[in-house]
């Protein structure tokens, strides 16, 4: 009857210590280590909630703008475009921690990612045809001030700036 106590005890132990494993990150100038419960999360959750978190990965890099207009030619929109869908499409799909805090975190950074996409697309195409620049509709008072500036250009641009 020992033995099989003893035994009992031990695989309790060693069934308690299997569920907790450790996670270990990096920033700047620390490296830090956390332990938590793989029954509730996963390696790859709290990974891709960490890349969530704490990276720029979900940032479009492509450029949108230049400081020279003989750097327009180099600019690209399909380019951004499709840095756009691919981070786009990985954002949403991406399995994080399963939590409102984290859920929502998830949507507002889609909102801001699909917010600078449409903002950067009307900047490229408006490079190119100033026109374009009349179709971006989320910030009306701008469009209302600066449009007709920047499509004129010349003194009217002048005095608007």
């Amino acid at each position: 009857m020992r033995h099989l106590l003893t035994t009992l005890i031990i695989l309790t132990q060693t069934l308690a210590f299997g569920q907790t494993k450790t996670f270990r990150w990096t920033t700047e100038l620390c490296e830090y280590e956390g332990t938590y419960n793989a029954n509730k999360y996963t390696d790859t959750q709290l990974k891709n909630t960490y890349k969530l978190w704490f990276s720029d990965y979900f940032r479009i890099s492509t450029p949108c703008t230049v400081w020279y207009p003989h750097h327009i030619d180099s600019l690209n929109v399909d380019s951004f475009d499709n840095e756009y869908q691919k981070k786009s499409d990985e954002l949403k799909h991406l399995d994080i921690v399963n939590s409102t805090f984290w859920e929502t975190y998830r949507q507002r950074k889609l909102k801001d990612l699909d917010e600078v996409y449409k903002l950067g697309r009307i900047t490229l195409l408006g490079y190119k045809n100033p026109e374009t620049l009349r179709q971006y509709s989320i910030a009306d008072t701008c469009i209302k001030k600066y449009v007709d500036a920047l499509i004129s250009g010349g003194d009217k641009l002048l005095q608007t700036w």
